[in-house]
């Protein structure tokens, strides 16, 4: 039975026992409550910051690899970065646990990385050849290959040059170097641009002394703004968006030219009611492809570029989208009723 016997001892307010020191009239089992609760609470506080210290991204980089979520590589032909940029961007707004890698590189290194599965999607202005094929399927790879938009390349001069106007006889007369009175410039000599010219119009044949090769747009675009006798030839997408700032610092130091089909007749500007009718000259596409068939991350991007938003997109960026969503237009031709 508990006896009523009632003790008295000095109550000590734990803030003051710690600064103070501890008086001898609190017991040893009062110390021990009082520094054990401390050691709790500097442990617990301890625990949290460690763990709101571990970084982000160590979450998203264990996300499983899925059309909406992990990691993919992806390395695409310089003269279409402003597009896939802007593609890739809302992708990952949409797709939050979605990182997309984008390295930007010529034509040539672009096929080279996807064989060695230094990535796994590319995208390049042609479809691969027979022979590049062969060489994919000799390491058991088969290739995914998605057209996603029409394109073109543009010949582009100063805005102080006098021509504005340039028949195609004209440019197949530079490239091969019948005629010298321009030279011609590329952004890169194993661009896709490069390799279009070279082949469809060339023939495969050399291109004359009078063409030669810079290492990117930027400097093909200094070069053009400073020199009045040369042409560069480059990506049309770099000028087709004029709402997009990187474009209007372009066009604030080179400007298109038209392409005519004979001398002397009516030129087209590269744009995207020409590029559509086809009445532009050196029209191409653009290709995206990968070298999985799973149903990975990369599957996913390339269903978001070729789907409604992705070429939505497209059509925004002064390109000619692939695929275009179908609209019916009924239209009633009956007159109206007089009330």
């Amino acid at each position: 039975m508990l006896s009523n016997t009632n003790y008295k001892y000095k109550i000590i307010q734990p803030l003051p026992l710690l600064w103070r020191g501890i008086e001898g009239k609190v017991k040893r089992k009062k110390l021990f409550y009082i520094y054990n609760w401390r050691t709790l609470f500097y442990a617990g506080f301890c625990l949290l910051i460690f763990s709101c210290s571990q970084p982000a991204s160590t979450k998203k980089e264990e996300m499983p690899d899925t059309p909406t979520s992990g990691n993919v590589k992806v390395f695409c032909e310089e003269g279409f970065s402003l597009p896939i940029k802007r593609e890739v961007y809302t992708f990952q707004e949409f797709y939050k646990n979605a990182k997309v890698e984008l390295s930007f590189v010529n034509e040539k290194q672009a096929v080279e990385a996807l064989y060695n599965d230094c990535c796994k999607v590319i995208l390049i202005s042609r479809t691969l050849s027979a022979n590049e094929l062969k060489k994919f399927k000799a390491i058991n790879v088969f290739l995914n290959q998605t057209c996603i938009a029409k394109n073109a390349v543009a010949f582009v001069v100063a805005l102080s040059a006098g021509d504005s106007v340039i028949s195609v006889q004209k440019i197949k007369a530079l490239l091969s170097g019948i005629d010298t009175s321009y030279s011609l410039v590329f952004d890169n000599e194993n661009s896709g641009v490069t390799k279009f010219l070279k082949d469809s119009v060339l023939q495969g044949k050399p291109f004359g002394k009078n063409c030669f090769a810079v290492n990117n747009a930027e400097e093909l675009i200094k070069l053009v703004s400073e020199k009045k006798h040369i042409i560069g030839v480059m990506d049309y997408s770099w000028i087709s968006d004029t709402d997009e700032t990187i474009t209007k610092e372009i066009l604030k130091k080179i400007r298109p030219v038209a392409v005519s089909l004979q001398e002397g007749k009516t030129g087209f500007y590269p744009d995207q009611s020409n590029i559509e009718t086809r009445d532009y000259a050196f029209c191409r596409y653009v290709y995206i492809m990968r070298r999985s068939g799973d149903f990975t991350l990369g599957a996913g991007l390339i269903a978001f570029v070729a789907g409604q938003k992705g070429q939505l997109m497209m059509l925004k960026t002064g390109l000619v989208p692939a695929f275009r969503q179908e609209r019916e237009v009924e239209v009633n031709t009956a007159p109206l009723e007089n009330h």
